[in-house]
């Protein structure tokens, strides 16, 4: 079924937010379609339909945004994985910072809480930035999965993969795989250290965790570098610290001890190897490190977010809290749980850093002083 719609905003994915009235229907009905902006009128038609929710295709800009652009991608208008490319990419991060401040909007509400300005840093390319793909193949399919109708979209041109992956793009593109993968299944692609790195259904990331974009990860630990040189700390406690891509230049330069924890296999003096998440992963942690006072403690967490973070504060007290989060909601979602246990703590330092620029994905870093923990 097609409508014609005005869009009248954008949600936290990017997809364009209209209103329609249906029959009797006491509410409206809310339609979300990606690649459109806001004051578009547009022609859409119904891909998956539920109570007073529809998910929608866009068919026809009808009235476009003075803010839209023509893609610089061949695929972007079928593909899933890039979602502002059709707006300039100084409106792109309006949007981002836009989604970001709403999200944090409580900070400026509380009078106890002092919220700085989002700081945004943007990525020096907008495209050809990612240093790592994991594209998905369906019998001789191989691409990125449309979630909307679950087919694989072919992507030999994608404009945000580093120049160094393409000649092994190209190849993959070739075929000459599905002699030896059939069925479903998807290919990792990484470029590390000056050579390219191919894993065939293997974890996302298993040679090793790191940021898809070099540049923006650069300037992201510089400024975590600077929040550490803030606090000072004696003990810095990196929880989801990987191998230490956040803390490392840090602890190579200072004085200060350095604790990590996180589900991986990692070979470090004072790491330890748990899954945060479990229920007894606070007793296994006092357990190895339990006599410690942190100073500082540095999370990046999944983008779940880390629910029992009031409670590991309310043990620990550190005097520090830098938390960096790929998403915004479970980021604030976090920050009013310590909040609601009555801590009290000033924002120093709130930066928007867009490592996948192009998308609705954005990394963000928040910097908390506390003045007293909570229960």
């Amino acid at each position: 079924m097609k409508n014609t719609l005005l869009i009248e905003s954008l949600d936290l994915i990017g997809q364009g937010v209209a209103k329609t009235q249906s029959g009797h229907a006491k509410k409206p009905t809310m339609c979300f379609t990606p690649k459109t902006l806001p004051g578009e009128t547009v022609e859409v038609s119904t891909v998956k339909e539920r109570k007073n929710i529809i998910h929608a295709k866009l068919e026809k800009v009808i009235e476009a945004s003075a803010l839209r652009e023509e893609p610089s991608c061949p695929h972007f208008n079928e593909c899933p994985s890039c979602h502002y490319l059709h707006t300039s990419y100084y409106n792109e991060l309006n949007i981002k910072q836009e989604a970001l401040s709403k999200e944090l909007g409580f900070l400026y509400q509380k009078k106890q809480l002092l919220a700085p300005t989002i700081q945004v840093t943007p990525s020096p390319t907008r495209d050809h930035y990612r240093n790592r793909v994991q594209l998905h193949y369906r019998h001789k399919y191989l691409g990125y999965i449309n979630s909307q109708t679950d087919q694989v979209l072919e992507v030999p041109q994608c404009q945000v993969i580093r120049p160094e992956l393409q000649a092994d793009i190209d190849k993959l593109y070739q075929k000459e795989w599905t002699k030896e993968h059939t069925g479903k299944g998807h290919v990792e692609l990484y470029w590390k250290e000056g050579e390219t790195h191919i894993n065939w259904n293997q974890p996302y990331s298993a040679g090793g965790f790191s940021q898809v974009n070099d540049a923006v990860n650069q300037v992201m630990c510089e400024r975590i570098n600077q929040e550490l040189d803030n606090a000072a700390p004696a003990t810095l406690l990196d929880f989801f610290s990987g191998t230490g891509n956040l803390s490392n230049d840090y602890h190579e330069r200072s004085q200060c001890k350095r604790l990590m924890a996180d589900i991986s296999p990692y070979k470090h003096s004072n790491y330890l190897q748990i899954n945060l998440y479990d229920d007894d992963a606070m007793e296994r942690y006092t357990r190895r490190f339990g006599k410690e006072n942190i100073d500082t403690l540095l999370i990046d967490p999944p983008r779940s977010g880390f629910p029992k973070l009031a409670d590991w504060l309310a043990k620990l007290k550190p005097k520090h809290l830098i938390y960096v989060s790929c998403n915004p909601r479970s980021l604030a979602q976090d920050i009013k749980s310590i909040d609601a246990r009555g801590s009290k703590f000033t924002v120093k330092h709130i930066e928007l850093f867009d490592m996948f620029p192009g998308t609705y994905h954005f990394e963000s870093l928040v910097s908390i002083q506390f003045k007293k923990h909570g229960k």
